[in-house]
């Protein structure tokens, strides 16, 4: 597309960046980004759930987030959160692969987290992020 960073990353919307990411719905960045669902992102982030963020992130459990999210494990969210592993939440947040959090968070990928964040392309972070189209990031 040859989209200035600056002006829009929105994986192929050409909405201005610091309006909106969202994968592709147009919704504010500011307001939401919970990969389809349009609910205010300081709201809630669960991906398909709809549940608020500051209340309870447990992917289906309904308990408070401070005290816990495991995926459906009820193990303290400052102990464990990786989707139903038992692996320390410090240590690991990739909901299913046991990836370290401080190493790598691509949603499935194993790619570093500081090298690469594109959703599914495995394409370095530094040299783009267009969720879609390949476009260096510091060129265009």
């Amino acid at each position: 597309m040859g989209i200035l960073f600056d002006d829009v990353w929105d994986g192929g919307m050409g909405i201005p960046f610091d309006d909106v990411w969202d994968g592709g719905m147009g919704i504010p960045f500011d307001d939401v980004w919970d990969g389809g669902m349009g609910i205010p992102f300081d709201d809630v982030w669960d991906g398909e759930m709809g549940i608020l963020f500051d209340d309870v992130w447990d992917g289906g459990m309904g308990i408070p987030f401070d005290d816990v999210w495991d995926g459906g494990m009820g193990i303290p969210f400052d102990d464990v959160w990786d989707g139903g592993m038992g692996i320390p939440f410090d240590d690991v947040w990739d909901g299913e692969m046991g990836i370290l959090f401080d190493d790598v968070w691509d949603g499935g990928m194993g790619i570093p987290f500081d090298d690469v964040w594109d959703g599914g392309m495995g394409i370095p972070f530094d040299d783009v992020w267009d969720g879609e189209m390949g476009i260096p990031f510091d060129d265009v």
